[in-house]
């Protein structure tokens, strides 16, 4: 009797990260190779170590993809040894045969015990020049994932500079991803945007990015506290939300901007308040692929930077300015904007960056991690 071929099972992935939160550029990305992946050969799962508000959580979407979401939250150093026996009771429960993790600190705990259980290929994917924007944590990172260097079986960055800095050498550069069908310029959104946030003729400053130090929302603040000077007509949006808030609204307030900075929070749809600016600004003291920058260039905006700012995410009409220069001299240079959107120098092109391209590079990367498959 005739029996049909089945289809084999997709090869599920576990992938590794603080939260699921749409606040979190590199959930965002890796949802993002989630939303595109092939998923006849590849799955994702998650193991999360933090928890998020339900309302900025990206878990019921991972679910809806198809994916599984495991916590195992971090009790603290006076209760480790229970974290330690939770992740064994993961690892020896849920085997997995490729790990990709995103952080850094933990990997100490998960590698080892992984590879006890049957994990054959662990990929360290780094996202930041930085350990961390604190020097004791930072010192403790960098301790903690050298002590587990040689678990490590594949190394991944968002970028030269992340790559170098973790790595030193011997790694792949897998650029993140943004979706340039869903931010594109679009003049009857733009219009109507900024008629909804009574900013029709208003030059309009913008930011997206949490509220942390690495953000630099004080520096960008005291930027705008020179512009609004000059210009009466200027305002700044500010998307996003984090542990700085309430600080940089009080310091807002402060500057007597209250009336001229614009709050928005969290936003699912930040594409629609892209089309509202006239700038954008992006001051960070750290990156590692900035993706709210990679966005602003998609729609088409211009674009002033930090030096902070790696080079691959220079694709668009992008000013790079260093930070020692200062929040006046910042000031002047977005005050002369249509300069910045003048400028014609030879960038990168942003359909590198399209998701759906990249995506497809991280699947050939996994398949060669099994030759059968291909």
């Amino acid at each position: 009797m005739y029996k049909p071929m089945t289809q084999p099972a997709p090869e599920r992935i576990l992938h590794i990260l603080q939260s699921l939160s749409c606040n979190s550029g590199i959930s965002s990305v890796v949802l993002n190779w989630h939303r595109h992946i092939d998923k006849s050969r590849f799955q994702f799962d998650y193991l999360l170590f933090a928890d998020c508000p339900a309302y900025e959580s990206l878990e019921k979407e991972a679910y809806a993809l198809g994916g599984q979401v495991y916590q195992v939250p971090y009790p603290g150093l006076l209760h480790a040894w229970r974290f330690v026996q939770r992740v064994q009771g993961f690892f020896k429960q849920h085997p997995y045969r490729i790990i990709h993790s995103h952080i850094t600190h933990l990997n100490c705990v998960y590698y080892p015990i992984a590879k006890l259980y049957g994990t054959k290929e662990i990929i360290q994917h780094a996202h930041s020049t930085r350990w961390s924007t604190r020097l004791g944590a930072a010192i403790r990172n960098y301790m903690l994932l050298h002590s587990v260097w040689r678990y490590i079986d594949h190394s991944l960055a968002c970028s030269e500079a992340a790559g170098r800095f973790m790595f030193g050498k011997n790694y792949t550069v897998l650029l993140n991803g943004i979706d340039r069908q869903q931010f594109s310029f679009d003049a009857n959104m733009r219009e109507n945007i900024r008629k909804e946030l009574g900013l029709t003729d208003k030059f309009v400053i913008g930011h997206v990015g949490r509220f942390t130090r690495e953000k630099n929302h004080t520096f960008l603040l005291e930027c705008f506290a020179n512009v609004a000077k000059k210009r009466e007509d200027a305002f700044l949006l500010l998307v996003g939300d984090g542990p700085l808030l309430p600080e940089i609204q009080r310091r807002a307030c402060g500057l007597n901007l209250q009336d001229k900075v614009k709050f928005l929070g969290l936003q699912t749809a930040c594409s629609r308040f892209y089309q509202a600016m006239d700038l954008f600004v992006l001051p960070s003291t750290q990156e590692g692929l900035p993706v709210a920058g990679l966005e602003a260039q998609s729609v088409g905006l211009p674009c002033l930077f930090s030096d902070a700012i790696t080079a691959e995410a220079l694709c668009g009409k992008t000013r790079v300015m260093p930070l020692a220069a200062g929040p006046l001299s910042w000031a002047k240079a977005i005050i002369s904007w249509p300069k910045i959107a003048e400028e014609t120098e030879n960038r990168g092109s942003i359909e590198q960056f399209d998701v759906r391209q990249t995506t497809r590079q991280l699947e050939q990367f996994y398949l060669s991690l099994f030759p059968l498959k291909k």
